[in-house]
This record gives structure tokens, sequence and C-alpha cells, in this order.
């Protein structure tokens, strides 16, 4: 029996150590989180967690001439009971909520152009903008393809300018009213119950 709790144990700290963030890549992440205005990451976690499945970030130094935006986001890994009950208590308090393949959504594109990023401005009455991170897959450092039965879950977004660069300049390709701006939300996988945290300004 002892020699069963003993493995037991040891299985234990084994994958706790396996999910400990390495604390460099942790220090980088709070310097990030930090040099955005705190109510656009309101929604998003200050410390990278053990439950973590990615993460990516471009913080508001990275906007140049070439990179025109600034974005966070994480993608998280829940236990079904966590997991619905983050995903109602931002629904409640959600500005819209669509599937992934929603023709109201106009994608911020941060990787390339994407071909079927469309939208159907004579059928919505609000264009919504997302982040290209939320809806789209990668392969490397290219676009691989649309995610498909997503739920989007849309905080809030705004028009406007909301970072301090004489480098950003207004986004041709976007429709008006939405040339400079910000976006946050969720991207909700029901099946797989992983939950992506994300803010783009571009």
């Amino acid at each position: 029996m002892k020699q069963l709790i003993f493995l037991l144990f040891i299985v234990f700290l084994v994958s706790s150590c396996l999910n400990i963030i390495d604390p460099k890549n942790q220090v980088r992440y709070i310097e990030c989180y930090n040099s955005f205005e705190q109510s656009l990451v309101d929604h998003i976690p200050n410390k990278l967690p053990n439950n973590l499945i990615n993460h990516s970030w471009a913080p508001p130094r990275h906007i140049t001439e070439y990179e025109q935006y600034a974005q966070i986001s994480l993608t998280l890994l829940y236990p079904q009971r966590k997991f619905q009950e983050i995903r109602e208590s931002f629904i409640k308090n959600a500005k819209y909520v669509g599937n992934s393949n929603d023709s109201c959504f106009v994608i911020v594109e941060t990787i390339g152009e994407i071909a079927d990023s469309q939208h159907d401005s004579i059928h919505c009455n609000e264009l919504v903008p997302v982040s290209q991170n939320a809806l789209y897959n990668y392969d490397g450092e290219e676009v691989s393809e649309r995610k498909l039965n997503i739920e989007l879950v849309i905080l809030d977004y705004e028009s406007g300018i909301f970072v301090d660069s004489d480098e950003l300049k207004p986004r041709e390709s976007m429709p008006a009213g939405l040339k400079n701006g910000y976006s946050k939300g969720l991207a909700i996988d029901n099946n797989k119950q992983t939950i992506k945290y994300w803010l783009i300004i571009w």
C-alpha cells in the first residue's frame, strides 16, 4: 500500500512539473500584458496559467510601418464544469455572439490576406471586427484554414486609435468606420473545451 501511495505521489509530482510555465516566458507575458490599457485586457488572465495550450502576443511597441497591429491571445483547456461556468459568464456580458462562419464578422488580418474573409454587409445590422487569430488555424507562418464550429463571444469593439504610435495607419482593407480600432473577445471550442481569449488593436 505504501508503494502505491508513493507511486501516485511521484506521478502527481511529475505531472505538476510538466505543467510549470517557464519563468522567463511568464515575465515576458506579464510585461506584454501590462503594456496594454487595462480595460482592453481585463477579460484575459494576467499570468500564464498551467492549463495553457498556446499563446501569442505582439505588444503596442510591435507596431511598425509593416506590422500594423498589436495583439494578445491565450488558449486554455478547462474541465467541463469550469468550462461551462466561464462560457456562460462571458456570454451574459457579450456585445455579440456568433459562430465561426457568421457573415457579419470582419477579419482583422495579421498574417497575409485571407481569401474567404468576405463579410455580408447587406444582411448585417452592424459589421463586427474579429481577430484573425480567433478564427483561423496556422501552419507555421501560413494561415491554413478557417476553424469550424467555433463560438465567438465578442465582448467589445470600437473604432478609433487605441495605441500611442505614430506608425499606426488607417487599414485600407477594412470597411469604412473600422479603419482603426480594437476588438476583444473569446473563441470557444465546445468540443475540445478550450477557450481562446484575445484582443486585437489595429
